[in-house]
């Protein structure tokens, strides 16, 4: 495949859907013989929409723990747009969009570092344009705070040109007015696509491109910095333990 355009993301989102709604069930077997099944988490299913939830409970909860005034805020809004000059089509660049990703931000931690400064917590999420190029979502939640100012009714970070300056193409920061900011930009520009409401029978949405893309490149649907993990124990895990036999099969749902 050397480039997505409607055609060849259709007939992938049609392969896509078989399998997310193809159900599949993980089969336990307890002490006493008895059998456990558990809805398999599968990418867009809705186990994995309930995980994708309880991870954006715990990240709202960090990103609430802030700092930011008048002048300063240790949380930065980042987007990342691909310069079309720069990569030979979409399809290369969603190949190594993690790659460039990443690399972007280690090059921000160095410049953070100089000044006393580094990333605390970062969020990423992938989104797509309509010549399907990548584009990339930061929520940034630094050690340290950064001046800011307004500009046409927006707050922008003094440092940004030096800071933030990607040399494979362009990027916008903001930081947030408040902490209701953070939450609807978490929401609305972050996990907008991964939430609509699911249905077999309709046509090919936002939702499934989305799911589709990064289902066929291998990308995560959103990637973060490690959480703290449940305190609830999940009830296979503790059959696992109990018996040792663990996964016995997988049964598929018709």
């Amino acid at each position: 495949m050397n480039r997505l355009d409607n055609s060849i993301l259709e007939n992938y989102a049609k392969r896509f859907r078989e399998w997310r709604y193809q159900k599949v069930y993980l089969k336990f077997e307890d002490k006493e013989g008895k059998i456990h099944l558990y809805l398999g988490c599968k990418r867009g299913n809705t186990k994995h929409l309930r995980k994708i939830r309880r991870k954006l409970k715990q990240i709202e909860a960090i990103l609430s723990k802030n700092i930011i005034n008048r002048d300063k805020s240790n949380i930065a809004f980042i987007t990342i747009t691909f310069n079309r000059n720069c990569f030979l089509n979409n399809t290369y660049a969603w190949k190594f969009v993690s790659e460039y990703t990443n690399d972007f931000l280690e090059n921000l931690k160095k410049k953070l570092r100089k000044k006393g400064n580094d990333i605390e917590f970062f969020l990423k999420t992938y989104e797509y344009h309509k010549d399907y190029y990548p584009h990339v979502h930061l929520i940034l939640k630094l050690k340290k705070p950064l001046y800011t100012f307004m500009y046409k009714g927006k707050k922008r970070f003094v440092s940004k040109r030096k800071l933030f300056q990607w040399d494979y193409g362009f990027t916008d920061a903001e930081a947030p007015k408040n902490i209701k900011h953070v939450l609807s930009y978490l929401i609305k520009y972050c996990v907008k696509n991964y939430f609509e409401p699911a249905n077999e029978q309709k046509n090919m949405n936002n939702q499934d491109k989305t799911l589709t893309i990064l289902w066929l490149f291998r990308k995560n649907t959103i990637s973060h910095s490690r959480l703290p993990r449940f305190e609830s124990v999940n009830i296979a895990r503790a059959l696992m333990r109990g018996t040792g036999r663990g996964c016995v099969n997988t049964l598929k749902g018709r």
